[in-house]
């Protein structure tokens, strides 16, 4: 059963270009992650992580197109699902910027209604994290 789930969206006030270079090098979300994630591992293209002590997350980037999409896709076999999650950066002016994550699982459905709240909450709170810390980063 497909699980689609959006953030919300939100404002950057960082160039669309910048919010991309961020977001593009997982090593950069270790810092937007919530504090149940744990056990974090990543490299430039790649990222694991321990959400709640329950389940690993892997993913890795599977296409990108400057400056306005990321997608990543769940890696390995230590996921409980699998996945895409797609990054879309949106220009507003050419210094600001808005980001919104797609969520796009196959998960069992029974497990659907435990996990699509928590879900939505990670996703909002790292959607608000990459916003705000791509300026810093920049």
């Amino acid at each position: 059963m497909s699980l689609i789930i959006k953030s919300t969206i939100e404002n950057s006030n960082a160039t669309a270009q910048q919010l991309f270079e961020h977001c593009l090098n997982m090593n950069n979300l270790e810092g937007c992650m919530p504090p149940q994630v744990s056990q974090w591992l990543s490299t430039a293209d790649s990222c694991s992580y321990n959400l709640n002590g329950m389940a690993t997350i892997a993913m890795k980037v599977a296409s990108s197109t400057a400056p306005n999409t990321i997608v990543t896709q769940s890696e390995g076999d230590k996921n409980p699902f699998i996945f895409t999650l797609t990054f879309n950066i949106c220009a507003v002016t050419d210094a600001t910027c808005t980001l919104q994550l797609v969520f796009d699982g196959e998960v069992n459905m029974f497990m659907k209604p435990m996990i699509e709240k928590p879900l939505t909450n990670f996703f909002n709170y790292l959607t608000a994290q990459l916003a705000k810390n791509a300026v810093a980063a920049a």
